[in-house]
């Protein structure tokens, strides 16, 4: 069966993010028990839509990006703090790059996909150092999320 549009987005996005987080695992789903830190989840957000003409359709998506990279009282002397300040710069880099906001990563997507927008992708915001219940353990880990804005657009046939 073939990637559903969604699956291949999440599936673009974790190669970006496996390659501005060195070492890390990207999962294209939310929810994970036993990954091994640092890892990224990925979820669908919210969407808006709106009709560009009577034949395109324009989807603005949201992906929430989650990165762990600990458990809360992993490094309790702020290693962890500053590790994360490093990583939400490289993030933010690794998306800047023209390439990136077309979701190629240059190795395993090396053309950007039919369903993306000419306005690409680009990381909205992040919610800084975050804590995140682990729902399967009585412990928080630490990361952070950034919502990406990806662009699409759809064409409606007769």
């Amino acid at each position: 069966m073939a990637d559903d549009m969604y699956t291949d987005l999440k599936k673009r996005c974790g190669a970006i993010q496996t390659t501005a987080i060195s070492g890390s695992t990207s999962l294209p789903y939310f929810m994970t028990h036993g990954a091994t830190f640092p890892y990224w989840t990925n979820r669908l957000g919210p969407a808006n839509t709106d009709w560009d003409s009577d034949q395109m359709q324009t989807e603005t998506r949201t992906i929430l990006m989650r990165l762990v990279i600990g458990h809360i009282t992993q490094n309790y002397d702020g290693q962890t703090e500053d590790l994360l300040g490093d990583y939400i710069d490289a993030v933010y880099d690794a998306f800047a790059d023209i390439d990136a906001m077309r979701l190629i990563d240059g190795t395993t997507f090396t053309t950007e996909p039919l369903y993306l927008h000419p306005l690409g992708v680009e990381i909205e915001s992040d919610t800084g150092l975050d804590m995140f219940p682990a729902p399967w353990a009585n412990y928080y880990e630490v990361g952070v999320e950034f919502t990406l804005i990806v662009n699409i657009y759809r064409t409606v046939d007769d």
